[in-house]
């Protein structure tokens, strides 16, 4: 058992809490060991800080058990950086990042690292029979980066890296023929799956999830930061823009409508006749917010 001790008057403690409230009383105790004035001071923090020995090796954040390092691990955003971040130094050729080059770093800086990175290996493979034209933007505000590459012997190339980006900020779009497949489920189905390419493919990230459904909370992706908010209104704004999405390439289809196939024709006619049904946004909106708790990183360990 501990025995934590007040400097003034020598009184004996077993709880750090307990010490706190002692030596911040209102009216100080009797200077029997030592005329010192303790008010101020926060034992109890003091002794959390000496017992938070599990270090995170991504951010260095400190905890107190192993257990909370498993749980702060799943939401470390310095992790998710790293994790981009070699994603795309594999996909350019480029030495992978650990733990320790990233520890210390904001993740604008890791993203300017990239940059840094993608323009050196350019220069080095650029060649006087071949000549090409390369340009690299990283884009702190929603975390992209995108990598454009022109060669001059009429080969063109067009690269594009993305690391997860800003929740609302997706670019949401659907030619004739991805709506032509995606249409081949149902429609509830079609938004749920639509839904899914968009916040939660390897190639698109994870940028909301739902914490409980009981307790109706979500968190997002701001600024790579998880923001609270309410998941009902999280789950309503993403059905409410992907329905807006496959409504505006159906209207663009029918515009096409000769160019069109019969089967094309008869799913873009089930898509408008279902979604006009009154329960169609209650149970597409049940849909998307299950599958934002089965993202919930909970369950992606």
């Amino acid at each position: 058992m501990r025995h934590l001790q007040c400097p003034r008057c020598g009184h004996t403690f077993t709880k750090p809490n307990d010490l706190d409230r002692h030596v911040n009383r209102k009216v100080a105790c009797e200077p029997k060991v030592a005329d010192v004035d303790p008010r101020g001071t926060s034992v109890a923090r003091e002794e959390s800080q000496k017992h938070k020995r599990f270090g995170c090796e991504w951010c260095s954040t400190a905890l107190t058990s192993q257990q909370s390092l498993d749980r702060h691990r799943t939401i470390c955003s310095k992790r998710g950086t790293l994790d981009n971040a070699n994603a795309i130094l594999s996909f350019i050729g480029g030495k992978p990042l650990s733990a320790a080059d990233v520890a210390t770093l904001s993740n604008s800086e890791v993203l300017r690292l990239i940059s840094d990175t993608v323009r050196a290996l350019q220069s080095r493979a650029g060649t006087p029979t071949e000549q090409a034209t390369t340009s690299t933007t990283v884009t702190g505000d929603n975390n992209q980066v995108h990598n454009h590459q022109t060669v001059n012997s009429n080969n063109v190339t067009n690269v594009t890296v993305n690391v997860t980006v800003d929740f609302g900020s997706e670019d949401v779009r659907l030619s004739l023929e991805e709506l032509e497949s995606l249409l081949r489920v149902h429609p509830i189905n079609a938004v749920k799956d639509l839904v899914e390419k968009t916040h939660f493919s390897s190639e698109s990230g994870r940028n909301w999830f739902v914490c409980n459904i009981k307790d109706r909370k979500a968190k997002v992706l701001c600024q790579n930061r998880w923001v609270p908010r309410d998941a009902t209104e999280v789950v309503y704004e993403v059905f409410d823009k992907h329905r807006n999405v496959i409504d505006e390439t159906c209207d663009k289809a029918r515009n096409e409508e000769g160019e069109l196939s019969d089967n094309f024709r008869r799913r873009v006619s089930r898509w408008e006749r279902e979604s006009s049904r009154d329960d169609f946004e209650d149970l597409c909106q049940e849909k998307v917010k299950n599958l934002g708790y089965a993202n919930n990183p909970k369950f992606r360990r």
